[in-house]
């Protein structure tokens, strides 16, 4: 099937274009394989039968085990001993229960999905796992549904036919990687520090919060005012309060500002607003929020993300007819910033590396759309090892998409999938 469209594109002046639709290219079942989080009915289904298997297998195995074979470890209450008796002896049990408690921990922390009872109260599954008949129905921000109907306002996405397959994946890909897997919405932990303003804020925050909110910037920052070698893991008991204070002062003053991301915007700098990382590939900046406010989908719905940057995570804002989520994520993937082109014309082999292009190695490829995203971080020999892992779970997530939707795959014999090689756009 393709989808026919007169819309006229902020990134590209066109009339009519046949492109492949996202439903031809690939299924919901498939989108659900991939995000599983995309899916409110599926997550609640999979609860139920992990919760029933977990029943089951505790009927079968562990309860026979503690009360039998591994009861003579608990008498001698070597709970070391007893831990090992019942994983040798009822390893389905324990199966059933790790995968249930993933599940529940995605419940739980991904700001993306919320599961409510039958009273609309959001559940609870930081405690004793809830029974399914608790939870009436899970809903999420992004869907498939959405997903497709917000492809319409891009209408160049996918139009490339002999490369759809090879763009969709790569556009997953990085979005797999900039939510975790459609989990967050918005730039963590920046989107939690907006509603917190005074230290005494901060009481419902744990060190090892605090801690897991600084990067190698912070620490050097924090290694400068005195606090120095943080234990990993942070904790109650290994963190002294003056230490704590600090933490939290660092965190007040100088981290959460960060959130601002005004780039030496003055009404940016004196607003409320921040406009950190939001939606499927995190837009950032405001004069990226005043880019996306002239595509087709904002203009069609009248929408002022500069002076409302939060709406971009709302429910308002996406439904399931459009959802600025991934509105913000097309928007960035069609739209050439130079130095650097579209990822879609890089994909799509439109764009011609230039003779500067060429002499950093910057390549048709998944690689250069890497470099594209955050190759400020991700790309070049000096990345570090926790960047090379950055860029190979990019990498990962696009082969296996490739497979789920049954396209060719791409063993980066023709074009680099990998941007270590090269060099960053603004270098």
């Amino acid at each position: 099937m393709k989808k026919t469209t007169l819309l006229l594109s902020s990134c590209f002046l066109i009339g009519a274009v046949d492109a492949e639709s996202v439903s031809a290219l690939m299924s919901k079942d498939q989108f659900t394989k991939i995000f599983p989080l995309s899916n409110g009915a599926y997550l609640l289904q999979q609860y139920k039968s992990d919760s029933a298997s977990l029943a089951k297998y505790s009927q079968r195995e562990y309860i026979p085990a503690v009360t039998g074979v591994c009861k003579a470890f608990e008498d001698k209450k070597d709970w070391t001993g007893q831990a090992n008796c019942l994983q040798e002896h009822a390893p389905n049990y324990y199966a059933a229960l790790s995968k249930l408690q993933t599940l529940s921990g995605q419940l739980q922390n991904c700001p993306s999905v919320s599961a409510v009872d039958s009273h609309g109260k959001k559940v609870d599954f930081s405690g004793e796992l809830p029974k399914p008949s608790a939870i009436s129905k899970i809903t999420t921000l992004y869907t498939y549904e959405n997903f497709e109907e917000t492809a319409e306002y891009f209408p160049q996405f996918l139009s490339n036919s002999a490369n759809a397959k090879r763009e969709l994946a790569a556009f997953l890909a990085n979005v797999q990687q900039e939510t975790t897997g459609l989990c967050f919405a918005s730039e963590t932990p920046f989107d939690i520090l907006v509603k917190l303003n005074t230290p005494a804020d901060f009481s419902h925050i744990k060190n090892a919060q605090l801690c897991a909110w600084l990067n190698d910037d912070d620490k050097k920052a924090l290694a400068a005012q005195g606090v120095s070698n943080l234990p990993a893991p942070c904790s109650d008991w290994n963190i002294t309060p003056e230490t704590r204070s600090k933490l939290i002062n660092y965190t007040l003053n100088v981290k959460k500002p960060h959130g601002k991301y005004c780039g030496g915007d003055a009404a940016c700098l004196s607003s409320n607003n921040y406009y950190f990382g939001r939606g499927a590939i995190q837009l950032s900046y405001p004069y990226n929020y005043k880019a996306f406010g002239q595509s087709d989908l904002v203009k069609a719905k009248g929408y002022d993300l500069v002076a409302n940057p939060d709406f971009v995570t709302s429910p308002e804002g996406n439904n399931s007819k459009f959802s600025l989520l991934w509105g913000t994520a097309l928007w960035f993937w069609m739209t050439p910033q130079p130095p650097k082109p579209s990822a879609h014309a890089v994909m799509t082999n439109q764009w011609t590396p230039s003779a500067v292009d060429i002499s950093k190695n910057r390549k048709l490829g998944f690689g250069t759309v890497i470099n594209i995203i955050n190759g400020g971080l991700e790309c070049g020999e000096n990345r570090g090892a926790d960047k090379d892992v950055k860029a190979q779970n990019r990498i990962d997530a696009y082969l296996r998409i490739l497979r789920v939707i049954g396209a060719p795959q791409d063993d980066g014999s023709k074009y680099p999938l990998d941007c270590k090689n090269s060099k960053d756009f603004t270098k």
